[in-house]
């Protein structure tokens, strides 16, 4: 586990701030693997563009409590 304040990934990426909240995604969201050096195609992009309202969807549906650590034991 990093160290409080330290980047877990990578530096940019993990620091990147979008302004979205937790419950929305922007474009700079839906470009952030590009910090990781994952490509995105612009296929990619417009598919993700469309789909924004579904995803959303579902980020709303996570309680903002929840650990990605208790998260992963309740699967």
């Amino acid at each position: 586990m990093a160290a409080a304040g330290a980047p877990y990934a990578y530096p940019f990426y993990d620091r990147m701030d979008t302004g979205s909240g937790p419950d929305e995604l922007d474009d700079g969201d839906l470009l952030a693997p590009v910090l990781l050096n994952v490509p995105v195609t612009i296929v990619a992009f417009r598919s993700l563009q469309a789909m924004r309202n579904n995803l959303q969807g579902g980020l709303a549906h996570i309680p903002t409590t929840l650990t990605l650590q208790d998260a992963v034991a309740a699967r």
